[in-house]
């Protein structure tokens, strides 16, 4: 029901297909399609597209919604850098 709503309210905005993360495999693809639109995989990872957000919201050349909760999700990324691997970020672990 949540992707039928999304894919309407889509389609006001003459926007028929979305990019997304690589979560849920093949599902995402599927219900956008049952209803009409499409659903590409990015070919970044999350990690990437936080790192190359920062620099815009900094510089102020992003204006964000004014919505609670995804202010608290961006602030509360934790970027962690290892020696193996390029930087990620990740939500913060609450225990």
């Amino acid at each position: 029901d949540v992707v039928k709503d999304f894919a309407e309210l889509l389609r006001t905005y003459r926007v028929t297909g979305v990019t997304g993360d690589r979560y849920a495999g093949e599902w995402p693809r599927e219900r956008f399609q049952r209803h009409g639109g499409t659903y590409t995989p990015s070919s970044r990872t999350k990690s990437d597209i936080y790192r190359e957000l920062v620099a815009p919201i900094n510089g102020g050349r992003v204006a964000l919604l004014d919505l609670p909760v995804l202010h608290a999700q961006l602030q509360g990324l934790e970027r962690r850098v290892r020696k193996t691997d390029p930087d990620s970020s990740d939500p913060r672990r609450c225990i």
